[in-house]
C-alpha cells in the first residue's frame, strides 16, 4: 500500500493516517478538521479521494461528529465531500463503498444543492457519470428522494436533465431521464444557448437508444417547436447539424411533420446543414432522405447560399462529390447567385482542396449546364476566378477546361479588366506564362483597355517595378509573348501614357530593373512609335530626360531612344523640346548630376536638335539656359555651347525679351563676376544691345533698373561701349537716364556710384531734352520727388539740359520742385532760379511757380525771398483765385502757413476779389477755422458729398463728425457743441 501525504506530513498508509486522526480525536488533541491542503481539501475530502483504501467509514462519522460543518466545506474548485464522492465513480469501481459514503453524507444532512465553481450540483455530476458506473441511476434516485433540486442550472444554464440528454446513446441515460421526468422535472427549460433537453438529445443522437430517449421526451410533452436557441434552429435542423447523428432521428422528426424548409436565424435549412456535412454514407443518406421528403433544393440563406454551394464549399472536408452529384441530379439550380453574385461553379474553383475532386466537380457542373460566363458583383467570371486564385499546375488545367467549354475570355470585370489582364497582373509563377499563352492562343483580345485605359502589356510593364526580382524573367517572357503576338504598342491609357512611356516611367521607379531596359529594346525592335505624346505632350525621350537623375544609365537609354528615331524637336503642351527640358533639369539639379546633364545636352545638340525652337512663352533653349542659370562655370559652359552651335541670340519671346535681357532675371551679388562673363559672352557673340521688348525697354534700361552697386557701372559702361543707344525711349517715352532718375528717388543722398552711372548715361550723344509721354524731361523727373537730389539736378544743368521746357500740363521743372518742403527741394529751387529758370511761366491752369510756392511751402522766409525777385503778386488763376485765395484754401491740419497768409495780407493784393465761385479769400478763411475733417472710413461708408461744420468757440476742431456723434463736447477745448450745419465739400483743386 502506497504512502500518503497530508498537510506536509507523510504517512505509511491510509490506515496509518486514519489511526493518527482517530488518536487525536480520542486524546482531545487540538485537531482542526477544517484544515485543508494546497487543493483546498479537508481531512474528510482527502479521505474520500482515497476511498479505495478505506475499510471502514467510522472515521468519516467521527470527523462529521467532531465538526459537522466539514461535511459541506468546498475545496478550491468548489467541490463538496458529496460531489467528490459522486465524481469518484469515474475513478474507482468500489461502488458499494462509494454508495455507502454518499448515503452516509446524505444522512448526515449535507446540502444537496451546493454548486461548484462551474455551477454544477451533485445531481448534475451524477448525470454525467453514466457510462462509468452502473450505480449512477441509484445515486440519482437517492439524491432526488433526498430532496435535490431538479431545476438548478449551472453557469451555462444546463440542468440535470440536459446533462443526461447529452448522453442519449447510453442505456442508463434513458432510465435517468425517465426518473427525472417522473420526478416532475421541467422539460422545456433552455440553457444559455437556448437549447432544451430534447434539442440536446437530437444533436447527440446516433443509436437506437438515443431514438428512444428522444421519443421519451416527446411523449412526455417536450415542446417540439421550441426555437429559443441562439440561431433559431428547429429540431430538424439540429438533427442535421451533426454528421454522426442518427438518420432514424431525422426520419422520426420528418414523420412528426417538421417543416423541411424551415430557415434558422441565418436562413439555413436542414438540407443546407446536411449538404455541408455529408462526407459519410449515413450523412449522404440524410441528404437523400430530405430531398425525397420534399425539401426545397434552391432555398437561399441570408447571404444567398444554397445547399449545392454548401456542399461544394465543404467538398472533401465535411462534404463529398457524391452529395454534389445527388443535389444536381435532384434539380439544384446551378446558376443561382449569392448576395456577392457568386455561383456554385465559382465556389468549385475558389474553394477546392483536392485537385481530383476539384476537376471532377467542375466537369460535373459544366456538363450539367452551369453558365460559364455569369459575373459576380465585381464582374468576375469563373475563368477569372481560376486565374486569380490558383498558381499551381491544376490552374492551367482548370483554365483550359473552362476555355474549351466555351468561357468568354474577353468579358470585362467592373474595373474593365479581362481574364488576360488578371493573369498578367497576378503572375507570380512560371505557370502564368503558360496561362497567358493559352489565353492568347485561344483568341484573347490583347488590345482591350480597362477603365483606366490600360492594356495587358501596360500591366506587365507596371509589374516590372516590383522589387521582387524573382519574377523578372516571368515578366519579360510575358511581355515578349504579348508583343510577338501583336499587342498594339501605341495605345494610350487615360493618362495618355503608352507602353513605351510606362516603361520609361517605371524604369525611374526601379532603375535596377534590367528587365525594363530589355523591354525598352524589345518595344523598339517591335516598331513602337517613340514619338507618341503623353497627356502633357511629353514623349518617351522627354520622360527619360525629365527623370534622368533617377535612371541607372540615363545616357544609355537616351542614346538608345535617339538612335531609334525619337524626334528631338517635338514640343510638349508648354512648347518645350527635349533640349529645353534637359536645360531646365540641369539648372535645377544637384552638382553631382551636372556632368551627366551636360552630356545629355551635348548628345542632343550633336544629334541635330533645333536650337531656336520657341516654347509657348516664346523662350528658346538659350533663354531657358539663362533664365535658369545658377551662374556657375558649368552653366556658362552650357550657354557657350548653345551659342557655339548656332543659337540665335536676337530671337525675342512673347514679351519681346532677348536672351541678353534675361541675364538680370536671377542676378545675385555673389554671382556678379559670372554675370559680367555671360553679358560679355552674349555681346561678343553679336547680341543686339538695342532691341526693345514689348514695353519698349532695352538692355540698357534693364541694367539701370536692376541697379546693383559697382556691377552696374561696369555693365552700363560695357553696354554703352558696345553701342547701346542712350536716347531710345520706351513705350512711356522714358530713356534709360529717365528710368534711372525715376528709380533712385528713395534717398536724398545719391552715392558716388549712382552719380557715376548718371555721368555714363549723360553721354555726348544723349539728348537731355527728350520728353516722355507726359512731356517731362529728365530734369523734371529729377525734380519731381520728395527726395530729389541736388547733385543729380546740378549734374543735369551742368550738362546743358533746358530749364524751361513745359510738360503736357504746362509745368516746368521749377514748378515741380515747388511741391516739396524739404531743404533739398529749397536748394533745388534756388539752383534752378539761379541757373535761369523762368519764374513767370504760367501752366495750363493759370498757376505760376510763385502761386504754387505760396500754396505748398511752409517757409515764410523762402516766400519773402521771391517777393524780392519781382514775382507777379496780383496774378489770378483760371478759376479766379488770387495768392490770398490759394494760401487760404491750402491751410490744412498741421500746416503752419497762417504766417504766410498774414504776410500776403500786407502786400498790395486786392482783398475784395472774388473767384469764379463768388468767394473772397476771407470766406475760405472763416470756413477753414471751423471745418471738421471726415475720416476716410466714415466718408466712404456714408458716401457723403458734404463736410460738417461744428459751431464751436475754439478753432481747433479736427474731429470726424460721424465718429464723435455721441459726444456733446469738443475733444480739444471741452466746450459744448451748439449744433452743426452742412456746407458743400470744399474744392481743394483750385
Amino acid at each position: 500500500m502506497a504512502s500518503i501525504t497530508f498537510l506536509g506530513k507523510k504517512y505509511a498508509s491510509i490506515n496509518n493516517f486514519i489511526t493518527s486522526v482517530k488518536n487525536k480525536i480520542k486524546s482531545g488533541d487540538n485537531l482542526c478538521v477544517q484544515d485543508s491542503n494546497e487543493d483546498g481539501d479537508t481531512i474528510l475530502t482527502f479521505l474520500i479521494k482515497h476511498v479505495d483504501q478505506i475499510t471502514s467509514l467510522n472515521i468519516v462519522k467521527k470527523l462529521i461528529k467532531a465538526d459537522p460543518e466539514i461535511k459541506d466545506l468546498q475545496n478550491k474548485i468548489g467541490l463538496t465531500p458529496l460531489m467528490v464522492s459522486v465524481l469518484m465513480i469515474r475513478k474507482y469501481s468500489h461502488g458499494d463503498n462509494l454508495l455507502k459514503m454518499i448515503k452516509l453524507l446524505i444522512e448526515s444532512g449535507v446540502n444537496l444543492d451546493i454548486r461548484d465553481n462551474n455551477g454544477l450540483t451533485a445531481l448534475m455530476m451524477t448525470s454525467t457519470c453514466l457510462e462509468k458506473y452502473n450505480s449512477s441511476l441509484e445515486i440519482v434516485k437517492l439524491l432526488i428522494d433526498s430532496g435535490a433540486n431538479l431545476e438548478i442550472k449551472d453557469n451555462k444554464g444546463i440542468t440535470a436533465l440536459m446533462f443526461a440528454a447529452r448522453y442519449p446513446n447510453c442505456s442508463i441515460s434513458f432510465e435517468i431521464i425517465k426518473l427525472l421526468i417522473n420526478s416532475g422535472v421541467k422539460l422545456d427549460e433552455v440553457d444559455n444557448k437556448g437549447f432544451s433537453a430534447l434539442m440536446i438529445a437530437i444533436v447527440y443522437s446516433n443509436t437506437d437508444i438515443s431514438l428512444n430517449v428522444i421519443k421519451l421526451l416527446i411523449n412526455s410533452g417536450a415542446n417540439l417547436n421550441l426555437l429559443e436557441n441562439r440561431d433559431d434552429q428547429s429540431a430538424l435542423i439540429l438533427a442535421c447539424c451533426n454528421s454522426t447523428s442518427s438518420i432514424e432521428t431525422l426520419k422520426l422528426l420528418i414523420e412528426l411533420g417538421f417543416d423541411l424548409n424551415f430557415q434558422d436565424k441565418e436562413g439555413l435549412t436542414a438540407l443546407d446543414y446536411a449538404s455541408g456535412s455529408s462526407n459519410s454514407h449515413s450523412s449522404i443518406e440524410k441528404v437523400e432522405l430530405l430531398i425525397d421528403s420534399g425539401a426545397n433544393l434552391n432555398i437561399q440563406d441570408s447571404k444567398g447560399y444554397t445547399a449545392l454551394m454548401f456542399a461544394i464549399i465543404n467538398l472533401n472536408k465535411t462534404s463529398s462529390l457524391e452529395t454534389v452529384k445527388l443535389l444536381i441530379d435532384s434539380g439544384a439550380d446551378l446558376n443561382l447567385k449569392n448576395k456577392d453574385g457568386e455561383t456554385a461553379l465559382m465556389f468549385a474553383i475558389t474553394n477546392y482542396y483536392n485537385s481530383e475532386f476539384s476537376i471532377e466537380t467542375l466537369k460535373l457542373l459544366i456538363n450539367s449546364g452551369a453558365d460559364l460566363n455569369i459575373q459576380d458583383n465585381s464582374g468576375i467570371t469563373a475563368l477569372m476566378c481560376a486565374i486569380i486564385n490558383h498558381n499551381s499546375d491544376i490552374s492551367l488545367e482548370i483554365v483550359k477546361l473552362l476555355i474549351d467549354s466555351g468561357a468568354d475570355q474577353n468579358i470585362k470585370d467592373n474595373d474593365g479588366d479581362t481574364a488576360l489582364m488578371l493573369a498578367i497582373n497576378n503572375c507570380n509563377s512560371e505557370i502564368y506564362i503558360e496561362i497567358v499563352k493559352l489565353l492568347i492562343d485561344s483568341g484573347a483580345d490583347l488590345n482591350i483597355q480597362n477603365n483606366d485605359g490600360k492594356t495587358g502589356l501596360m500591366f506587365i510593364i507596371t509589374n516590372c517595378t516590383s522589387s521582387n526580382t524573382e519574377y523578372s524573367t516571368i515578366y519579360f517572357e510575358i511581355a515578349k509573348l504579348l508583343i510577338n503576338s501583336g499587342a498594339n504598342l501605341d495605345l494610350k491609357d487615360k493618362n495618355d501614357e503608352t507602353a513605351s512611356m510606362l516603361t520609361i516611367i517605371n524604369y525611374t521607379i526601379n532603375s535596377d530593373s534590367d528587365i525594363l531596359m530589355k523591354i525598352v529594346q524589345l518595344l523598339i525592335d517591335s516598331g513602337v512609335d517613340l514619338n507618341v505624346q503623353y497627356n502633357d505632350g511629353d514623349t518617351a525621350l522627354m520622360l527619360a530626360i525629365n527623370y534622368y537623375n533617377y535612371l541607372k544609365n540615363p545616357i544609355e537609354i537616351i542614346k538608345l531612344l535617339i538612335d531609334s528615331g525619337a524626334d528631338l524637336n517635338i514640343q510638349n503642351n508648354d512648347g518645350e523640346t527635349a533640349l529645353m527640358l534637359a536645360i531646365i533639369n540641369f539648372n535645377h539639379s544637384d552638382i553631382s548630376y551636372s556632368e551627366i546633364c551636360i552630356e545629355i545636352i551635348k548628345l542632343l545638340i550633336n544629334s541635330g536638335v533645333n536650337l531656336n525652337i520657341q516654347d509657348n512663352y516664346g523662350d528658346t533653349a538659350l533663354m531657358l539656359a539663362i533664365i535658369n542659370c545658377n551662374y556657375s562655370e558649368i552653366s556658362i559652359e552650357t550657354i557657350k555651347l548653345l551659342i557655339d552651335y548656332g543659337a540665335d541670340l536676337n530671337i525675342q519671346n512673347n514679351e519681346g525679351l532677348t536672351a541678353l535681357m534675361m541675364v538680370f532675371n536671377e542676378n545675385e551679388e555673389e554671382t556678379n563676376m559670372n554675370l559680367i562673363k555671360i553679358i560679355n559672352l552674349l555681346i561678343s557673340s553679336e547680341a543686339d544691345v538695342n532691341l526693345q521688348d514689348k514695353d519698349g525697354e532695352t538692355m540698357l534700361m534693364f541694367a539701370v533698373t536692376d541697379y546693383n552697386s559697382d556691377i552696374s557701372i561696369e555693365i552700363v559702361k560695357l553696354l554703352i561701349d558696345s553701342g547701346a543707344d542712350v536716347n531710345i525711349q520706351n513705350n512711356e517715352g522714358f530713356t534709360a537716364l529717365m528710368m534711372f532718375c525715376n528709380e533712385n528717388d528713395e534717398e536724398t543722398n545719391v552715392s558716388s556710384v549712382e552719380l557715376e552711372v548718371i555721368k555714363l548715361l549723360i553721354d555726348p550723344r544723349a539728348d537731355l531734352n527728350l520728353q516722355d509721354d507726359e512731356g517731362r524731361t529728365v530734369l523734371m523727373i529729377a525734380c519731381s520727388h520728395k527726395n530729389s537730389s541736388i547733385e543729380v539736378v546740378k549734374l543735369l544743368i551742368d550738362s546743358g539740359t533746358e530749364l524751361n521746357i513745359q510738360d503736357e500740363d504746362g509745368e516746368t521743372a521749377l514748378m515741380m520742385a515747388s511741391y516739396f518742403n524739404s531743404n533739398d527741394s529749397i536748394e533745388i529751387i534756388e539752383l534752378l532760379v539761379n541757373s535761369g529758370a523762368n519764374l513767370h511761366i504760367v501752366d495750363n491752369y493759370g498757376h505760376t511757380f510763385f502761386g504754387k510756392l505760396v500754396q505748398f511751402s511752409n517757409s515764410l522766409d523762402f516766400v519773402k525771398k521771391f517777393i524780392q525777385k519781382n514775382v507777379i503778386i496780383n496774378h489770378v488763376t483760371h478759376k479766379g483765385n488770387t495768392l490770398l485765395h490759394l494760401c487760404t484754401i491750402s491751410i490744412k491740419e498741421n500746416t503752419s502757413n497762417y504766417d504766410i497768409l498774414a504776410f500776403l495780407e500786407t502786400l498790395n493784393i486786392d482783398k475784395t476779389l472774388k473767384n469764379n465761385d463768388g468767394k473772397t479769400y476771407l470766406d475760405y478763411l472763416e470756413i477753414c477755422y471751423y471745418v471738421a475733417t471726415i475720416c476716410e472710413i466714415c466718408y466712404d461708408s456714408n458716401n457723403s458729398e458734404c463736410m460738417a461744420v461744428l459751431n464751436c468757440e475754439c478753432k481747433c476742431v479736427r474731429q470726424c463728425i460721424f465718429c464723435v456723434r455721441q459726444l456733446d463736447k469738443c475733444c480739444y477745448c471741452k466746450k459744448s457743441f451748439d449744433g452743426y450745419q452742412i456746407i458743400k465739400l470744399l474744392d481743394q483743386t483750385q
